[in-house]
């Protein structure tokens, strides 16, 4: 059976979602010029409380700041820092092992020959933030050269660079795969445009934004592909880590808003994405194609976006709202003009049922 509702109009633009429905997350998926934008602005625009925009590419992220012209914007000639070692709330070991993350899912996405961060250099790193390095170029200067490390009075550090009755080290491994970190490192340090972003005390508290209810509009254009994905996964983790250590079910509203989402997350933030509702905080996530990104994170989408639109050409989307699943027009195609009315119509999903 078929209910037929009011027939959409072309200005009516994309269907709208239920507020509550926000915080079970969105996905949008469609190529460039398909309306991807467009309904982000709307969703932008119609949530109230603490707003987080990150935006690869700048386009979204000036319209969003003609809305809210009041939003802190930060892109590559305003930076704040968002330096992972200077992190308040969490220990050194937490500290590190977002770091690990985060360089792991900047690698994977930018190439496909670049190995993750192995268990040995997680190692490596956790012990170096434990005995106090603030930054990301001091943590590579501090594994890049070994007479650093001998001024550290410290048993694993004073055994790192040990050498045998011959002369020889007797942990190369060690040594070799501190030399490919501080390699790693070198591509964010050796950025002059990077550095405010990585030293410093880190600026990106997001309880208070949330407690605030501020807009916070991160605009990307201008970085390689790396240093985007880099930036935007310390922003990604800052929030799940905000819902894994700060958050309560009584906190206030906190949007996500991401564009190119296979750039900054990975399959672990299954568990942030299923959970993240129960505190208030909803994810609006948009990509080019399902076909782009890894399948372990299309799974993990598919498995926690409640809502999800799949704009298929300039005229039509399918939108799927929990199991039900809806064609929406949004724009009237050429032939079909007021003295040629069809006689069946794409609808609203909020005004009928399919």
């Amino acid at each position: 059976m078929i209910s037929f509702g009011m027939p959409l109009k072309a200005r009516d633009g994309l269907p709208d979602i239920d507020d509550k429905d926000m915080y079970k997350h969105v996905a949008i998926v469609g190529g460039t010029g398909q309306g991807k934008t467009t309904k982000l602005l709307h969703l932008i625009s119609k949530v109230n409380g603490a707003k987080i925009i990150l935006d690869p590419n700048g386009a979204l992220a000036e319209m969003v700041y003609a809305m809210h012209p009041d939003a802190i914007y930060v892109n590559k000639h305003n930076p704040v820092s968002l330096n992972p070692l200077t992190r308040e709330h969490l220990s050194k070991s937490e500290m590190a092992n977002e770091l690990v993350e985060v360089l792991n899912t900047a690698s994977r996405v930018t190439s496909k020959d670049q190995v993750e961060v192995s268990v040995l250099m997680a190692k490596i790193i956790r012990n170096a933030v434990r005995i106090g390095i603030k930054d990301l170029g001091g943590l590579s200067e501090f594994l890049e050269y070994e007479e650093l490390r001998k001024k550290v009075n410290d048993k694993y550090w004073k055994a790192f660079d040990e050498k045998d009755s011959k002369g020889w080290y007797v942990n190369r491994e060690q040594r070799e795969s501190a030399k490919r970190i501080s390699a790693r490192l070198s591509m964010l340090v050796d950025d002059e445009h990077i550095l405010p972003f990585i030293q410093g005390n880190n600026f990106f508290a997001v309880e208070q934004l949330v407690e605030k209810g501020k807009v916070v509009i991160f605009d990307f254009r201008g970085f390689d592909d790396f240093l985007t994905a880099f930036l935007g996964g310390l922003i990604s983790i800052y929030v799940k880590s905000y819902y894994l250590h700060v958050a309560t079910q009584e906190s206030k509203p906190l949007f996500f808003f991401v564009d190119e989402v296979d750039l900054f997350f990975s399959s672990l933030f299954s568990r942030f994405l299923a959970e993240a509702r129960k505190y208030n905080i909803g994810v609006i996530m948009s990509m080019h194609s399902y076909s782009q990104i890894p399948k372990d994170l299309e799974s993990m989408i598919e498995a926690n976006c409640y809502t999800k639109i799949i704009l298929q050409d300039k005229h039509k989307a399918e939108v799927h709202i929990g199991q039900k699943s809806h064609l929406v027009l949004c724009d009237p195609p050429p032939e079909i003009t007021p003295k040629n009315p069809p006689t069946f119509s794409f609808l609203r999903d909020d005004w009928c049922m399919i």
